[in-house]
């Protein structure tokens, strides 16, 4: 069985020359006064052509709705930390991508744990993955996953996906090193390799949207762009870059 456990003392991270680091002092509890972690269960799903990802909750509307509220708390707690403005940012619940040349989404197996994108991620060598209907046994696998104790990263999402998806950024938390090392030596079995290291294994809590829609000015006032190879780097604060559409 899957257990995802969330330690409601969130410490603050901050992003220097040495990379990711904890400060000695830790924040109070964003979601709750109790002490007591969340657990959720979550199951393996391959979708061949498409996604290899890790679900969680009895089903998709629940867990969208449980770590889209974790999400609230966090912005309500830490958005200005966050850069997140109200008068500009907005939560959302984020959709799945279009099916290639459709308008039509791929089928949403809630909030998630990506191990891999068909065509998008990539390996160690810089080789795509292939999601191939010979991975489809692996359906239903379950494991250990547990999120680490950190300040929540802010990732920024493909823009041919914005308008399908509805969300320009996510807003997610890392995964701890012993999950992360399950995944990888769950990629390494289906024949995949190990991740890129610039890709971050982690659960989206919710989308950040342009609050008029406007997703092309959004991006050109809040976004750097998209690199052609590999993953954006997560930020630590949403930034505002320029006043033209």
């Amino acid at each position: 069985m899957l257990n995802i456990k969330i330690k409601f003392l969130l410490p603050l991270i901050f992003l220097s020359a040495c990379g990711w680091y904890k400060s000695s002092q830790k924040e109070p509890s964003v979601l709750t006064e109790s002490s007591m972690p969340i657990v959720f269960d979550g199951t393996l799903h391959v979708i061949p052509g498409n996604t290899i990802s890790i679900s969680i909750g009895k089903n998709p509307s629940e867990s969208r709705t449980l770590v889209f509220n974790i999400a609230k708390k966090i912005v309500e707690k830490h958005g200005a930390q966050l850069g997140f403005d109200p008068r500009y940012h907005k939560l959302v619940i984020p959709k799945t991508p279009y099916k290639p040349g459709t308008t039509e989404h791929w089928p949403d197996k809630g909030a998630h744990i990506t191990v891999a994108l068909h065509g998008q991620t990539m390996n160690s060598k810089q080789k795509k993955d292939a999601i191939l209907p010979a991975m489809a046994g692996r359906e239903g696998s379950t494991f250990k996953v547990s999120l680490d104790e950190q300040f929540p990263l802010l990732l920024l999402a493909r823009p041919q996906n914005d308008e399908a998806v509805g969300a320009v950024y996510y807003l997610a938390l890392n995964l701890d090193n012993n999950t992360i090392q399950s995944i990888q030596d769950l990629r390494m079995k289906m024949g995949l390799g190990t991740l890129e290291k610039a890709f971050i294994p982690h659960i989206t809590l919710a989308g950040i949207a342009p609050v008029d829609g406007d997703f092309k000015k959004f991006r050109s006032q809040w976004c750097e762009p998209f690199p052609e190879k590999g993953m954006p780097s997560p930020l630590k604060k949403l930034t505002f870059k320029s006043t033209k559409p």
